[in-house]
């Protein structure tokens, strides 16, 4: 079956913070990219990217995409519900001693820097290209309809940085 593939850019996206057993984080990121990451896409979900954190290396930060709340719902529960994660799931969750440091974010607006596109991913198994990506997220007070906004994002070479707080898996 064909990746459902979202139409746009996605107006839902998960900024996901897990905190991991130690040493564990290059067990989860090759699980992760050898089973999650095309099964998710398989059920409509964008997984927009992912990183080390640099300060903390027992933590793993990615990026995932909707088209909508409804999309989030379906995907969410197809991936869950599914043969994928029946089978690895089990030993993703091992890795982990926290998943539930989740925000909801959306783009303040087009012209941000953020695509929302995971083209140009490299090929499974490839060496991950060494990138520095930042990222600006702005919390609304409580009661405003706006939410969480994932404000702009930029991407660059790491070379010549001294301070950045995450980089790419």
């Amino acid at each position: 079956m064909p990746p459902t593939e979202p139409v746009g850019p996605p107006a839902v996206i998960e900024l996901r913070q897990y905190t991991l057993r130690p040493r564990r984080r290059d067990d989860l990121i090759e699980l992760f990219d050898r089973e999650f990451v095309e099964s998710q896409e398989d059920v409509g979900m964008s997984v927009l990217g992912q990183f080390r954190d640099l300060d903390d290396p027992d933590r793993f930060v990615w990026l995932r995409g909707f088209r909508d709340m409804a999309a989030r719902h379906r995907g969410l529960t197809d991936f869950y519900g599914g043969p994928v994660w029946a089978e690895h799931g089990p030993r993703a969750n091992d890795t982990m001693v926290d998943s539930d440091d989740v925000l909801l974010l959306r783009p303040v607006s087009a012209g941000s820097g953020f695509t929302g596109s995971p083209s140009g991913r490299p090929p499974v198994g490839a060496p991950a290209p060494d990138r520095f990506v930042s990222a600006t997220v702005w919390s609304f007070p409580p009661g405003r309809q706006d939410g969480i906004a994932l404000i702009r994002a930029a991407s660059s070479p790491r070379s010549g940085r001294r301070d950045p707080r995450r980089s790419p898996s």
